[in-house]
């Protein structure tokens, strides 16, 4: 009995080991100027990962809340610099979070906006590279689509 237990082990553990895949797989091209419609993606909140896991604060001292998955919700490759950008949530008003991860690894972090429970992020100064970004929610495990919008205002 012990051996197919672990024999049944054996066969998970490979599964369990993989990184799960950023809900937009193809990572999303900024370049200055970009079109509206160009910066926006689509996902749903979900996972019982603490982003306060990946750091408890950011760069400007705001906490990192919420739950996610491990990995990315989306990957966004800007080519060049820019000097401002706006990441904004829209769920429809459900209590939702932000953390980028930037390409030298600091952490910026996003709550509510205003009155708002949707989450925002601007920030200013960005260098061209990869910018990993998770969206969550308040609470783990809920599942809430929304729309993510990037611009340079």
């Amino acid at each position: 009995m012990l051996l197919k237990k672990l024999s049944v082990l054996a066969l998970l553990l490979p599964l369990v080991a993989l990184p799960a895949l950023a809900q937009n797989s193809t990572p999303l091209q900024l370049s200055l100027g970009f079109a509206r419609q160009d910066g926006v993606v689509n996902g749903s909140t979900s996972g019982s990962y603490s982003l306060s896991t990946i750091a408890k604060f950011d760069r400007e001292k705001n906490p990192c809340l919420g739950y996610s998955s491990s990995s990315a919700d989306h990957v966004v490759n800007l080519t060049q610099g820019f000097p401002k950008l706006t990441f904004q949530v829209n769920s429809r008003g459900k209590d939702t979070t932000l953390l980028i991860k930037t390409p030298d690894g600091q952490v910026l972090c996003g709550d509510d906006t205003g009155n708002k429970k949707d989450a925002s992020i601007s920030t200013t100064n960005l260098p061209p590279g990869k910018y990993e970004v998770w969206v969550g929610s308040m609470e783990p495990n809920k599942r809430w689509g929304y729309s993510l919008t990037m611009s340079e205002k």
